[in-house]
């Protein structure tokens, strides 16, 4: 009787310890599975942030140049009626407008990155830094922030499509590429 009673306690105990320590390990994969989730998106809203400022800014720079130059064609007197003259105008402020408009998203857009990249940060510092503690710069985070600092500091003006061209190469698209390079290689290795 004593030793039957022996392993039903003992018995009852392995379960207690099995239901816990199953319970932990579930706990452990939740929470990392959610630490995941948490730095994918905020990757990819990185990622989707920088790619809606660079159309964005391709939209601007046609309206803009447009504007400026139908102003040149007002200037020099190219039209050869009051009539077309004010058909000019009309098109030069509709382009401006519009031009306007665009640069208006493009500075909303610019903050919606800042803040998706200081969301990154504190991101990755809460779920990533816990694990690495002695975890050194390395120079993909100075890449990245060197990427998102480039296209946040874009505040010209083109006057041509070479210009506008040379912007977009150089403020977007080679520091999207290095951020769409270092976010994909990061989720990938979560």
């Amino acid at each position: 009787m004593e030793n039957f009673l022996n392993s039903t306690i003992l018995a009852a105990l392995i379960a207690a310890i099995t239901t816990m320590l199953g319970f932990f390990i579930n706990e452990h994969i939740a929470r990392r599975r959610n630490e995941k989730q948490e730095l994918k998106q905020a990757y990819g809203e990185v990622i989707s942030s920088a790619r809606n400022i660079r159309r964005t800014l391709i939209v601007f720079h046609e309206f803009n140049i447009s504007f400026r130059s139908m102003m040149h064609m007002i200037r020099e007197r190219d039209a050869s009626s009051a009539t077309e003259l004010e058909i000019q105008k009309q098109a030069a402020f509709n382009y401006e407008e519009k031009a306007n408009n665009y640069r208006d998203i493009l500075t909303t857009q610019q903050g919606q990155l800042d803040k998706a990249f200081f969301i990154l940060i504190g991101t990755e510092k809460n779920h990533l830094i816990k694990r690495w503690k002695n975890k050194p710069k390395d120079k993909d985070d100075n890449a990245l922030q060197t990427a998102v600092e480039k296209i946040l500091s874009y505040k010209e003006d083109a006057d041509t499509f070479e210009d506008a061209k040379y912007s977009v190469d150089t403020y977007f698209d080679k520091p999207l590429k290095n951020i769409q390079r270092i976010c994909s290689n990061r989720m990938r290795d979560l």
